[in-house]
């Protein structure tokens, strides 16, 4: 300006313009300062200035390469350290750009710095790199992240405090910075201990989301997703702010990385009742659909994400059929990539829709079993979980289960309920998910035990969890549904079945009691079985569940005592464990299939002369005639053949005009 020769003066309008650039460049290096300025002036705006000199040499760093940071990050002293990590997060925001940082070893250089970063904001951006490398990379465990994340303090009040204030009086670059900083304390923060602290960042942040440029946008969406994830009091507070309607708006028209954070905060809102309403409401199905479509591969990865979260939700299991989006979730299970994390997403969505009939229907004919089958031989353990719960529920349908077995899925059920995570219950789902497909299905049945799936379910039943007793009861019972196949029942009584169920039977559950006596009940076609059962002692606790059980427990027992009065000798030992007495009471007071069923293994025990003569003396008799005499009732029929059958030698021996009279047969 103070040129001799005023052609080359530099205008006023030109040295502002410069002044500005260089102040915001300033203020998007530097920021809010290190943590040490934020604890000494904690609720005072902190405003930095730098040189001209060093214009150039930052100007050149934002556009330097993560390779290159990572490199000068080693020798930096501890003022860069953090700025080159702020550089460093702000660049990993962009999957394309984070491959370096995986190659040479360079991540652990990552990780020194997030156990011995020199000030809290460089370990927090340390820690905010390797996000990435755990939820969309898979080059860190998410067990060796949580370890790491240990590493980095709590966020103090102050700390807050002064990103809350950055967003009401900073700079465009500061604000930016401080959306950065906040999205990195979500990511460290307990937020079930600091909710809030962290709550008074919502507002803030809602502001900047409506307001701010693309970057404060990107961010302030990352940061409220990270917020809202697992804490329903931040997911509140975010909803109160009115933050769908902008998060929406931004699926539809924001950029690549905008729609994949807004994607990821609307699948944490999604995590509340309320928040799954609204957008649904919002009309988001649409624009995720398109992202599951002809989104990047992070996108599709957070829309199937978010659709699974939001698919239990009112209407919107219409709303994913009208839009089609079934379609797109099923090809995302089958072929999805992102290191897997599609085909789960994809998967946990199918596994919430079947449960919805029409919805069922709809997945079916697109072509899911195949998918789902697909999943269950070379997906992750995440994945075959997804797909199992899918697939039971798929089979309650029974035109289902043959598309189940034309897909070959008998066979991948049986493997993981052989080998299938124990801490994860999958061997357990796998056992119920196979119970459903042989409920009632000879063929399946046969199939089941042609793949050897006896020896595995007994296995279960002597050394697995509760669940994973109660499940391999279950399909013992199935497998012997067909009276048909007695080379089942042969095969599990070979296996030494009936002292596990006898054991089960003694110290399980209700529940596993039940599924006991209903299995028993039909595997004691059995001659042998019904055998082991007299010699294992369960006569005795079957009289005991016909005393003390539940109905079902009850109504089970009595198919079992039914099956075992075909043979004299056990008739007797029913006798001695006072079983006559317990089904006179049932005669009297049971439900009416109790009745019946009683009736039914009455029929068979008194054909025995000492059985007989023990059914008179328990008074036995005046139930029968009582129900004899009600020709209306639903059990007359079956009362009078009682009477007439196995009874009839009992009414002639007494040869008593009163038996004669009360009878009248």
């Amino acid at each position: 300006m103070t040129n001799t020769d005023p052609t080359k003066r530099v205008s006023l309008a030109q040295v502002l313009a410069l002044l500005k650039a260089l102040a915001d460049d300033e203020a998007n290096n530097y920021g809010l300062g290190g943590a040490s300025i934020a604890s000494e002036q904690p609720y005072s705006y902190v405003k930095l200035s730098g040189s001209a000199s060093s214009s150039k040499s930052r100007l050149k760093n934002s556009a330097t390469s993560i390779a290159d940071l990572l490199d000068e990050l080693v020798d930096a002293d501890d003022r860069k350290q953090e700025k080159i990590l702020l550089q460093l997060a702000r660049k990993c925001v962009n999957t394309e750009q984070r491959a370096p940082m995986y190659e040479d070893n360079r991540i652990d250089i990552v990780t020194s710095m997030v156990r011995n970063g020199p000030t809290y904001f460089a370990k927090l951006y340390a820690l905010q790199c390797l996000k990435w490398a755990v939820i969309s990379d898979a080059q860190v465990s998410q067990e060796d992240f949580d370890a790491l994340r240990d590493c980095v303090q709590e966020a103090s009040r102050s700390e807050i405090a002064a990103v809350v204030n950055a967003f009401q009086n900073g700079t465009s670059g500061e604000k930016e910075e401080a959306a950065v900083r906040c999205a990195c304390i979500a990511t460290r923060a307990n937020v079930d201990s600091e909710s809030k602290l962290c709550a008074g960042m919502v507002q803030p942040l809602i502001t900047l989301l409506q307001t701010g440029n693309d970057t404060q946008k990107l961010w302030t969406a990352e940061a409220l997703g990270d917020l809202a994830m697992e804490n329903e009091t931040i997911r509140a507070e975010i909803l109160r702010g009115n933050a769908i309607k902008t998060l929406v708006a931004l699926l539809k028209v924001g950029t690549s990385e905008q729609k994949h954070r807004a994607a990821y905060a609307l699948g944490s809102l999604a995590s509340s009742k309320d928040g799954s309403a609204k957008i649904v409401q919002k009309e988001a199905i649409t624009l995720l659909t398109a992202l599951l479509l002809e989104g990047t591969d992070e996108q599709k990865h957070q829309a199937a994400c978010t659709l699974g979260r939001i698919a239990l939700s009112k209407g919107a299991s219409d709303k994913l059929v009208q839009e089609g989006s079934i379609g797109p979730l099923i090809t995302l299970a089958q072929s999805g990539n992102r290191t897997g994390a599609q085909k789960e997403n994809a998967a946990s969505a199918l596994h919430k829709l079947v449960w919805t009939d029409h919805v069922l229907t709809s997945i079916v004919s697109e072509g899911a079993v195949a998918s789902l089958v697909g999943l269950l031989r070379n997906g992750t353990q995440a994945q075959q979980t997804n797909a199992l719960e899918a697939l039971t529920m798929i089979a309650q349908v029974k035109e289902n289960c043959s598309k189940i077995m034309e897909e070959e899925g008998i066979e991948p059920i049986l493997d993981l309920v052989r080998t299938g995570a124990s801490a994860q219950k999958q061997n357990a789902v796998a056992a119920s998910t196979l119970a459903v497909l042989a409920a009632g299905d000879d063929e399946i049945c046969a199939e089941i035990a042609r793949k050897g799936g006896v020896a595995p379910l007994i296995e279960l039943l002597r050394d697995g969890t509760d669940t994973q007793k109660e499940n391999a009861a279950i399909v013992g019972e199935l497998q012997a549904l067909s009276l048909n196949n007695d080379g089942n029942r042969a095969e599990i009584a070979g296996e030494g079945v009936v002292p596990l169920l006898i054991e089960l039977m003694k110290t399980g559950t209700d529940h596993q009691k039940e599924y006991v006596s209903g299995a028993l009940g039909l595997l004691a076609y059995n001659a042998t079985i019904c055998t082991q059962i007299v010699d294992e002692g369960g006569i005795a606790l079957l009289i005991e569940l016909l005393r003390d059980g539940t109905d079902q427990q009850k109504l089970n027992t009595l198919v079992v005592l039914d099956k075992l009065a075909w043979f004299d000798s056990i008739r007797l030992q029913i006798v001695s464990e006072d079983g006559i007495a317990q089904l006179i009471e049932l005669l009297r007071e049971g439900t009416e299939l109790q009745k019946k069923s009683a009736m039914t293994a009455i029929d068979r025990l008194v054909l025995n002369s000492t059985v007989r003569a023990e059914f008179s003396r328990h008074g036995g008799v005046g139930p029968l005639v009582t129900l004899y005499r009600n020709t209306t009732h639903p059990l007359w029929t079956k009362a009078a053949n009682t009477l007439r059958g196995g009874l009839l030698g009992l009414l002639k021996a007494a040869q008593t005009l009163r038996a004669k009279e009360v009878f009248s047969i």
